[in-house]
Order: structure tokens, then sequence, then C-alpha cells
């Protein structure tokens, strides 16, 4: 279960340069695109955190 954490590192590393690039921020059809990128990563995060709780109370029992 611990595969997709580099994944998700690689995304917020990528993320975090489209922030910090300052001409990528000049339109806004790129500011729209960054947006919905983050939730997406933000959301995947938030997801396989749920799954890994799930998993772990199921063994648990």
């Amino acid at each position: 279960m611990l595969v997709p954490l580099p994944l998700h590192a690689s995304r917020l590393l990528i993320s975090r340069f489209i922030f910090h690039n300052s001409t990528f921020w000049s339109s806004e059809s790129s500011k729209s695109a960054a947006l919905i990128f983050h939730s997406l990563v933000g959301y995947e995060i938030w997801r396989s955190g749920v799954h890994l709780h799930v998993k772990s109370e199921y063994y648990n029992h």
C-alpha cells in the first residue's frame, strides 16, 4: 500500500513548481487548470488515506 506514495510526492512537487512559477499564473486558463490539479491531488491523497484506515480496521478485527 506504500506504492502510491512516491507518485503523490512527485505530483506534489510538480504542483509546487507550478504554484511558484509566476509565468504559469499569467493566464486565467492556467490558473483554473492548476486549481483542478490541486483538488485532484488532494482527493487522491484523502482517498488513499481512507482506504489505508479501512484496511487496517479490517485486519485489527
